[in-house]
């Protein structure tokens, strides 16, 4: 009997061994012994969606899109409790990066002009064009489309009185985006544009000026092709310049405010109207069934 109730024993040790094997078998086993935390080569780092993201035109003003967006579908303008609805460490980083891309277009516009005006009455004037229309599409990037996306934000906006939530972060989104229309492209615009009628009525001063500077250079190629430049080619330089400038201007002004803002915000009165409804008809059957045993 005792040999019996030992091999039982053992035989019933042995079983509950088996059944517990799994549990334990991670205790002997390192599944990241292989991997070094601290090294800089990281495979994981690279390839990820939001680096890709990044790397995308206009992926800060997607971002901003989204985040109105997915409030606008949660109907947080509808929310009874004021409640908190965003990070406010996202949205100052949000501030932040618009700070900076809108001070880097403006440095970068501001040279591009400068150069465009003192290099075009230097070149014939088709390359005068062929500048001019590198200025105009580095313009529409730079500037139109991210203006653009400050309007087509607008659609998501359902309360649109001051105690609307979606409505005071778009006002602060706009006011962060202003400096990219007021001085990047309406000043910008109006000084160099200034700048270029002085030109014209002043060819004869610079066209002495444009030798006189040549001459210091010592290059005879160079003084011999400023000297061959004639008044009216200078002419019609300034001229094609002028007109590029106005014509971005004209550009911009007509897409954003009589095709895409009117657009925009004929859809935005259709979403208020559909989100007004529903959530009358949800106040209303709300209403019925908590009242419908007072009869």
């Amino acid at each position: 009997m005792n040999d019996m109730t030992k091999n039982a024993a053992a035989s019933n040790a042995y079983a509950q061994r088996e059944v517990y094997a799994d549990n334990n078998a991670h205790r002997g086993h390192n599944a990241y012994k292989q991997d070094n935390p601290y090294k800089k080569d990281d495979v994981y780092s690279k390839g990820r969606d939001d680096d890709r993201e990044r790397a995308k035109p206009w992926a800060l003003d997607f971002e901003i899109i989204r985040f109105f967006r997915e409030n606008f579908n949660a109907g947080i303008d509808f929310e009874e409790s004021p409640r908190v609805f965003f990070d406010e460490e996202h949205m100052f980083n949000l501030r932040i990066k618009l700070l900076s891309r809108n001070f880097t277009t403006m440095i970068v516009k501001f040279i591009y002009m400068v150069l465009f005006s003192s290099l075009s009455i230097f070149l014939t004037s088709k390359g005068v064009m062929i500048v001019g229309f590198i200025y105009l599409v580095a313009f529409l990037y730079y500037i139109a489309v991210p203006i653009a996306f400050v309007k087509y934000a607008r659609q998501y906006i359902i309360d649109d009185t001051e105690h609307g939530k979606l409505k005071k972060i778009h006002l602060t989104y706009s006011k962060w985006l202003r400096p990219l229309e007021a001085i990047t492209m309406n000043t910008f615009t109006v000084v160099f544009v200034l700048i270029e009628i002085i030109m014209l009525f002043n060819i004869k001063q610079l066209h002495e000026y444009m030798n006189m500077l040549s001459s210091y250079t010592h290059i005879q190629t160079l003084i011999a092709y400023v000297n061959s430049i004639q008044a009216s080619a200078i002419q019609n330089s300034i001229l094609i310049t002028t007109g590029f400038y106005i014509f971005a201007y004209l550009v911009y002004w007509i897409f954003i405010y009589k095709i895409w803002v009117p657009k925009w915000e004929k859809v935005r009165k259709i979403n208020e109207k559909a989100f007004t409804r529903t959530n009358q008809r949800m106040a209303k059957n709300l209403k019925d069934e908590l009242t419908k045993g007072a009869d």
